[in-house]
């Protein structure tokens, strides 16, 4: 029987994670999967994570902590850093819009 589960709750699992999807989050943290989702687009709206890769997963953003003068580190995987860019734009938007 899922258990109900704070965001606040759920974040240091996510991002303990590299990739998840709304089924990976609701198995991990014994949530129900409309929590899950809800969680997950609250995730991807706050920058924690990115948007959907085409095999549905989404990469766990993690901190971001760099200055804009240091260069990023390059990625082994160019879908996570694809969605990592998308993210830190829609971000900056969302505070130029704000």
């Amino acid at each position: 029987m899922p258990r109900f589960l704070r965001y606040e709750d759920a974040l240091p699992w996510v991002r303990g994670q590299a990739r998840l999807t709304a089924e990976g989050m609701a198995r991990g943290l014994d949530a129900t999967p409309a929590a899950a989702a809800s969680f997950l687009r609250r995730l991807e709206a706050e920058g924690v994570v990115g948007p959907a890769g085409p095999d549905g997963t989404h990469p766990v953003l993690g901190e971001r902590r760099r200055r804009w003068a240091e260069a990023a580190p390059a990625s082994a995987d160019p879908w996570a850093e694809i969605a990592r860019l998308r993210a830190e734009a829609e971000a900056a938007a969302r505070r130029a819009a704000a």
